[in-house]
């Protein structure tokens, strides 16, 4: 890429600049100047240089300066009525550079969804035509020696995951796996839509999260597949005669990508991690109980209405189903009431201390689990193992034949001895009459906080579990 002249502080006219197209066709909000902004203007004048590109394209008749960032400063300008504006200028080759150097400016400014998105489109541009203008430079006449399909479709995957990756990334929407998801919500909302278009404007009022939006979209999309399918994978309705034999149905079916696989391995928060357990292990309808729900963290990316959901808390404050508060040991549920139950209690030793040990754990922690309301009758790690046993038992009791148990559980040391909490755990499950079905690892983004430590005999621990269980008759 062409690299900007490093110009001083000069003096234009305001009318000898011209907005960049782009950045109206991508924010489209240049002209949206709050009172404090002019106040602010009109008083100081343009502190931050307005940058441009001098130098029309060849055949570009306009002797105006393209603005390449500072539109809103540019509007307000001439709100006030300034004549002249402080620039900058950056002399590029091409508006292809025009273009990406434009968004480069705005990388870190705040955007709606729908700005993201339509960023990412013209990302999505400047990639192609990029990777045109190096096919068309090439200088070697080496012929190379010909692939075969399987080879070609490999290339293709795996340029337009780098380029999705990219572009996912520079947009500030994160993975090329959550870009593909908004994608898919993008153009359902611009073929009409009207879910995908309720959803678009959740998105842009920080009220949905991506994947929630996906979840939304994509099954209403499948349902509606479905409907116009028949038996046999092909238009039509149960009327017509299909063939249902295995192999045919297995080749209708379709296939999972590459990109598309759930991994057990997660570097990220629990929340991003959560609504994939869910897709994976739990059907949208089902009735579910998350009876340690604290503050919701696990829920915050999971799309309302998609569960029939109980949330109940120890707590009171925190149990938005029970103004008494609910003990997972103790649930106020009917036996087989349930397809999902969600447990994260307490799972490190020092919540389990006895009450009359000074401690500096939430006192509410200790009261109600160990003090008078609780049934707790070990203390330390054995506390916690009792604690996920009890609480195991009941969840499998409300639990229907195939229920799911989510459990959220942390490894630690204890008394100086390695305690692997999460296979104690599920020995004592197994032997309750659960089947062990999957297992998550979480790995924290931060690094965990040191006390006092002199030195280090075992890593400290950066990761926690997602365990799933399921009621089996023969487990």
């Amino acid at each position: 890429m062409h690299e900007v002249e490093v110009a001083e502080i000069e003096s234009l006219s305001i009318n000898d600049l011209e907005p960049h197209p782009v950045n109206d066709e991508v924010y489209g909000d240049r002209m949206e100047l709050d009172e404090g902004f002019l106040a602010s203007i009109k008083e100081h004048g343009i502190i931050e240089p307005i940058v441009v590109d001098p130098q029309p394209d060849a055949g570009d008749d306009s002797e105006q300066a393209t603005i390449l960032s500072g539109h809103r400063r540019f509007e307000a300008a001439k709100e006030v009525g300034l004549d002249r504006v402080p620039v900058r200028v950056a002399r590029l080759d091409s508006d292809l550079q025009r273009r990406e150097r434009l968004i480069e400016f705005n990388r870190n400014r705040e955007k709606t969804f729908s700005q993201k998105m339509r960023e990412a489109e013209e990302l999505e541009r400047i990639e192609q035509e990029r990777a045109q203008r190096r096919q068309g430079t090439r200088t070697d006449l080496v012929e190379n020696p010909p692939q075969s399909d399987e080879e070609r479709q490999s290339d293709t995957s795996e340029n337009y995951g780098k380029t999705r990756d990219r572009v996912g990334e520079k947009a500030g929407i994160g993975s090329g796996r959550t870009y593909d998801k908004a994608k898919e919500v993008w153009e359902a909302a611009r073929a009409g839509d009207t879910v995908a278009q309720h959803e678009i404007d959740r998105l842009d009022r920080d009220e949905q999260s991506i994947h929630g939006a996906y979840q939304k979209v994509r099954g209403r999309l499948e349902h509606e597949e479905t409907e116009d399918v028949g038996d046999d994978g092909e238009p039509g309705g149960a009327d017509e005669k299909s063939d249902s034999s295995p192999d045919k149905n297995e080749d209708n079916r379709e296939q999972v990508s590459t990109e598309d696989v759930v991994l057990s391995a997660h570097v990220g928060s629990n929340d991003e991690v959560f609504p994939e357990i869910l897709d994976l292990h739990v059907d949208p309808g089902a009735t579910v109980a998350d009876v340690t729900y604290g503050k919701g963290v696990f829920w915050r990316q999971v799309p309302t209405g998609r569960y029939d959901f109980t949330a109940t808390d120890i707590d009171p404050s925190r149990s938005p189903n029970s103004t008494e508060g609910v003990d997972c040991r103790d649930l106020p549920y009917d036996d087989a009431s349930f397809d999902c139950v969600v447990l994260d209690p307490p799972y490190a030793e020092g919540f389990y201390e006895t009450r009359d040990k000074p401690s500096d754990n939430d006192f509410w922690i200790k009261d109600r689990y160990v003090g008078d309301h609780g049934e707790q009758s070990a203390t330390y790690h054995e506390a916690v193992l009792e604690m996920y046993a009890t609480a195991g038992k009941e969840a499998h009791r409300v639990l229907r034949e195939g229920g799911i148990l989510i459990t959220k559980l942390q490894d630690e040391v204890s008394r100086n001895e390695q305690r692997l909490t999460h296979i104690e755990v599920t020995d004592i499950y197994e032997e309750m009459g659960f089947h062990t079905k999957d297992l998550f690892v979480v790995v924290r983004q931060d690094t965990p906080t040191v006390g006092k430590m002199y030195e280090q005999r075992r890593a400290r621990k950066n990761h926690s579990y997602f365990l799933i269980y399921e009621k089996r008759s023969d487990a």
